[in-house]
């Protein structure tokens, strides 16, 4: 079975400075002026690892520790700081305070070519989350990856809202995902899986 793909490959081999080219430089947005960065992984200081740390700490801690995940900081340390890790951040102009983080990775998911991403952000309200999924959405072009994937918990209110309302579905690889042919099985009395988390994803035209 197939563990990658030469499209994913090739991603993977992009460079920094590569990704950064398809990657806006800043946002015109008053009352943060954001500037936008693009590393690797391996090329983050251990003051960039701390503020991406703290940005995921902030914003996941609670969801995490009373989901079926649990808070496992080394487990989360190891998938977010991967050697394959991506990542666009966000800091206010003229501060070293991060904002906000996207990390990404360019996948093979069950036959796909596919960016799967996490996002945490400290400013809230200011349209900074749909326009780090365009630079999702350009980078999916670019690479030709089909989708965006992410997993969300369903106490997450706010976020699964969100991304439903910016066009992302419930991907067919989620626990709870029942298509029209499962539904009649469905309601004749066949259990489904109760989870805590969904798996959504947004298709991309090439």
């Amino acid at each position: 079975m197939l563990t990658s793909s030469p499209a994913v490959k090739s991603a993977n081999k992009a460079s920094t400075s590569t990704l950064a080219r398809s990657v806006s430089a800043s946002y015109d947005i008053p009352s943060l002026s954001p500037l936008l960065q693009v590393l690797h992984s391996s090329h983050l200081n251990q003051n960039q690892r701390d503020s991406v740390w703290r940005v995921f700490e902030d914003n996941m801690y609670s969801l995490y520790e009373n989901s079926s995940f649990g808070w496992d900081p080394d487990s989360k340390r190891k998938e977010l700081f991967d050697k394959l890790s991506r990542f666009i951040l966000v800091y206010k102009e003229g501060s070293t305070e991060l904002l906000a983080f996207v990390m990404f990775r360019f996948e093979f998911e069950v036959d796909e070519d596919v960016i799967y991403w996490q996002v945490a952000s400290s400013a809230q309200g200011v349209s900074l989350g749909r326009r780090l999924i365009g630079e999702l959405e350009t980078l999916c072009r670019m690479y030709k990856m089909k989708k965006i994937m992410l997993t969300v918990l369903k106490a997450n209110s706010r976020a699964l809202e969100f991304y439903k309302a910016v066009g992302f579905t419930m991907d067919p690889t989620s626990p709870g995902y029942v298509d029209s042919d499962a539904e009649e099985e469905s309601e004749s009395g066949s259990e489904q899986e109760i989870v805590d988390y969904e798996i959504l994803s947004k298709l991309i035209l090439p």
